[in-house]
C-alpha cells in the first residue's frame, strides 16, 4: 500500500513540476503580450510618427511611420497586413487565452497539492 502511495506521490510531484514549467512559460508570454499591447498603445498616441524599430538582439533604428498598418506574421513566415486596432484586438485575445491557461494550470496544481496531501496523510497513518 505504501509503495503504491509513494509511486502516486512521485507521479503527482512530476506532474506538478511539469505544470510549474508550463506556468513559467505562459507567464512570460503574458508579460511579452502586455508589453506588446503597451507598445501598440504608444504607437497609436505617437503624434510625431517617429519610432525606434527593433532590428533584433537589442539593436534599434529610428524610423518614420509612413502608415499605421502593421505586418503580422501568421505562421510559416507569412505576413498579413493588419491595422493597429486589429493588432491590438489580436494581442488582447491572445492575452485572454493565456490568462485562462494560467488559471487552469493553477487550478490543476491546487488539485495536485490536495491529492499529494491526502496521499501523505495515508502514508503517515
Amino acid at each position: 500500500m505504501n509503495q503504491e502511495l509513494m509511486m502516486e506521490l512521485e507521479e503527482l510531484n512530476r506532474h506538478s513540476k511539469d505544470n510549474e514549467e508550463r506556468l513559467k512559460i505562459v507567464e512570460q508570454q503574458i508579460l511579452e503580450l502586455k508589453s506588446f499591447e503597451s507598445n501598440l498603445g504608444e504607437l497609436e498616441s505617437n503624434k510625431n510618427k517617429e519610432v525606434l524599430a527593433s532590428l533584433g538582439k537589442g539593436v534599434f533604428i529610428k524610423a518614420d511611420l509612413k502608415e499605421e498598418d502593421l505586418f503580422v506574421e501568421v505562421g510559416s513566415g507569412i505576413l498579413v497586413k493588419k491595422s493597429l486596432g486589429d493588432s491590438k484586438k489580436i494581442a488582447e485575445h491572445q492575452t485572454k487565452k493565456l490568462l485562462e491557461m494560467k488559471n487552469q494550470l493553477l487550478s490543476e496544481n491546487e488539485s495536485i497539492s490536495e491529492r499529494m496531501k491526502t496521499a501523505l496523510e495515508k502514508i503517515n497513518h
